[in-house]
């Protein structure tokens, strides 16, 4: 409740509120490019999609006899169903009418009014994002080779500070070179790094990392600060994007179930597309309130033919690693 002050030069009036601002709290943020690296072709007619995918062909030797009119098949082949199944709404009612006894022109209106309605987009967004990351959380590996557990220092204890940023530094790069290892691993013909146990290769351009905000800053600090200024490491030995998630994203969609800090993935590796993303409303006359509607139906999925590698971090050095050369 706002109370209204008293006028210092007659005590008898109360002073009015002429101005008013609109707080523009939901901006686009890291939100909206995490969530924008995810989506895939809409699918504007049928239930789903298909995704196809094959195995490397074999190779031979050649041989002296003709085997022209022999049948060869592609072998390994796949196809991934992945269906519509989520249907949503954001659902907001104003009544343009009675909210004019609120502002003192016509802008100062026009503003707030643009203002709510842009909060339905951003309640769309952190939605999906909250989707996205529960499903990164629930993803399970087809292959052992997909999950990679680096040993790193245990810090627990270390109070010297020069012992200490050494030992971060060391966890730093440890977890930095082995995240290179793991990109160049994708680079050449591999089956290790997919669902499907298919001999893939892909470009640096094609992955991104997800990792969790508390290893993306040691990494940063302590990691590339140091590297990046040095001869062991560019840009371009790096994936196309990362996103660092707070690590309050994680709380309740299952991730200490796995405890994995980071995921190394195709950008297609998990997807989503809209069957349809439409706003609508309706003017109810007997009570001037309109009712604005955001209605947005979805597929999300893990795709299978893509490669991805989830990372734990296990800290069971001790701090002699720093000197054994470990």
């Amino acid at each position: 409740m706002i109370t209204l002050s008293v006028n210092k030069f007659l005590a008898t009036l109360t002073n009015l509120i002429a101005y008013a601002q609109v707080a523009f709290t939901h901006e686009r943020g890291r939100v909206g490019d995490f969530v924008a690296s995810f989506q895939d072709i809409n699918v504007d007619n049928g239930d789903g999609k298909v995704i196809l995918s094959a195995d490397l062909l074999e190779v031979d030797d050649l041989a002296d006899t003709s085997d022209l009119l022999e049948v060869k098949k592609p072998e390994n082949t796949d196809e991934q169903y992945i269906s519509v199944t989520n249907f949503k709404r954001v659902k907001m009612s104003i009544n343009r009418y009675l909210m004019r006894g609120a502002f003192v022109n016509e802008e100062q209106l026009a503003d707030f009014l643009g203002y709510l309605m842009s909060i339905m987009e951003a309640t769309k967004t952190a939605y999906l994002s909250d989707e996205l990351i529960k499903k990164l959380c629930e993803y399970e590996p087809a292959q052992e080779t997909q999950k990679k557990t680096i040993e790193l220092i245990n810090t627990t204890g270390l109070t010297d500070p020069m012992q200490l940023e050494a030992a971060n530094r060391y966890n730093a790069n440890k977890i930095q070179k082995e995240f290179i290892k793991i990109l160049n691993g994708m680079s050449f013909p591999t089956d290790k790094y997919n669902d499907l146990k298919y001999r893939d290769t892909l470009d640096f351009e094609s992955l991104k990392l997800i990792i969790r905000e508390a290893q993306n800053a040691d990494i940063l600090v302590d990691s590339l600060a140091f590297l990046l200024n040095s001869d062991k490491i560019t840009e371009a030995q790096r994936w196309k994007e990362t996103f660092a998630i707070p690590d309050e994203q994680f709380d309740g969609k299952g991730y200490d179930d796995k405890n994995y800090i980071a995921w190394l993935m195709h950008n297609k590796k998990l997807q989503f597309g809209y069957f349809y993303n439409v706003a609508t409303s309706f003017f109810d006359s007997s009570t001037l309130n309109e009712q604005d509607f955001l209605h947005f139906s979805y597929y999300l999925d893990i795709v299978k033919a893509y490669p991805a590698v989830c990372f734990k971090i296990s800290a069971t050095l001790t701090p002699k690693a720093l000197t054994a050369g470990e």
